[in-house]
């Protein structure tokens, strides 16, 4: 399943700021897309993290919401107080963060592992914890975290590639090795390499039962995986129940509220990846929009389209003037014409321009 982590993760991008309406917004949507698990907020950064909590908790009572915070007493105490049920505790696990960032070697940082999860599950926490930097983390140093947590009273162990190194393979080998403590395997993958969405779905295909995603895979430097892509991938190759068409509204929701331009070729939500201009293409998809695309447009809520220009050939000139009403006898001639007053535009030409263009020859 999807654990979105948009409201936490997401709002780390450089120059990206979300008010608490915009928040309250986005949460929305993503909870009436299906989405099972949203993480909200760091515990005691961010003012609008306890009336965003408590909001969501009273709108929606199912829905189950995490906080995450540091390895840290004092923001156990603040989740409570906040009325946590859910934490997600950070717990640096690689000998770069244990030594460099906290100056403290791997038993003292996994009693201190004990000491904070055993904390928050004596509060009544359901907990995470996840292991940063995993992927620079020897296979026995994370197990031997995990089964500290385990013995904590941790519920969950989430794999963190904090600076995405790991393929798929890696992590497939990871989560498979972490299962073996019984504990639930989560993943949380960044996208310095490209590889986060993939790598989140070899986690899943591994079987973690959650992996972390935003909208648009916002986060930090490149992000991690995308919520929309992962999400509209498990509709239509696992039947997942999830709405690929609130996934893409919250994805442009989010990129609107923060002042974000969705590319206009992105995977599930970009306006024009069912726009079609290639000969052959274009007089398949005439024919079966199957034979060259993966889902319906209106799955995501998007149209298709289909233009003439310096790519196309006779078959697509004559489709697209049928569907003007000009059935005109399409020659070579004509495509040559069509080929070349679009290359000298730059660009597709518009119906209007066909239609002039057929008549004239």
């Amino acid at each position: 399943m999807i654990l979105d982590t948009t409201l936490r993760e997401g709002l780390q991008r450089v120059g990206v700021y979300l008010d608490l309406v915009g928040r309250r917004k986005v949460a929305k949507t993503l909870l009436e897309a299906g989405v099972p698990e949203l993480e909200v907020g760091v515990v005691g950064r961010d003012g609008a993290v306890q009336p965003l909590f408590e909001g969501l908790r009273h709108e929606h009572p199912c829905a189950r919401l995490w906080l995450w915070a540091r390895m840290k007493g004092e923001d156990v105490e603040a989740a409570a107080r906040i009325g946590a049920t859910r934490l997600a505790l950070c717990a640096p696990a690689s000998p770069q963060h244990r030594e460099i960032r906290l100056g403290i070697g791997a038993e003292e940082a996994r009693e201190r592992l004990r000491t904070v999860v055993g904390r928050a599950v004596s509060l009544g926490m359901t907990v995470s914890v996840g292991l940063e930097d995993a992927s620079r983390t020897s296979p026995e140093d994370l197990l031997e975290s995990a089964l500290a947590a385990r013995e904590a009273g941790a519920s969950r162990v989430r794999l963190a590639d904090t600076v995405g190194l790991l393929s798929a393979a890696e992590v497939s080998g990871l989560v498979t090795q972490l299962r073996t403590t019984g504990l639930e395997v989560g993943f949380h993958g960044h996208d310095d390499f490209g590889m986060a969405t993939a790598n989140a779905l070899a986690a899943l295909e591994a079987g973690a039962v959650a992996v972390d995603t935003s909208l648009l895979g916002s986060g930090e430097r490149a992000g991690i995986a995308a919520t929309e892509q992962l999400g509209a991938w498990l509709a239509v190759r696992r039947s997942a129940p999830l709405d690929p068409a609130a996934l893409s509204r919250a994805a442009h929701e989010f990129a609107t509220l923060t002042h974000q331009v969705v590319a206009p070729h992105a995977p599930v939500v970009g306006e024009r990846i069912f726009a079609c201009e290639t000969g052959l293409h274009v007089a398949a998809i005439s024919r079966d929009p199957s034979l060259y695309e993966p889902f319906d447009p209106s799955l995501v809520g998007a149209r298709r389209t289909l233009s003439v220009g310096g790519k196309s050939g006779i078959e697509a000139i004559r489709q697209a003037l049928l569907e003007e009403a000009s059935p005109v006898d399409v020659t070579p001639h004509l495509v040559s014409q069509v080929r070349r007053v679009a290359e000298r535009l730059g660009r597709p030409l518009e119906r209007r321009e066909l239609v002039k263009l057929a008549q004239a020859a």
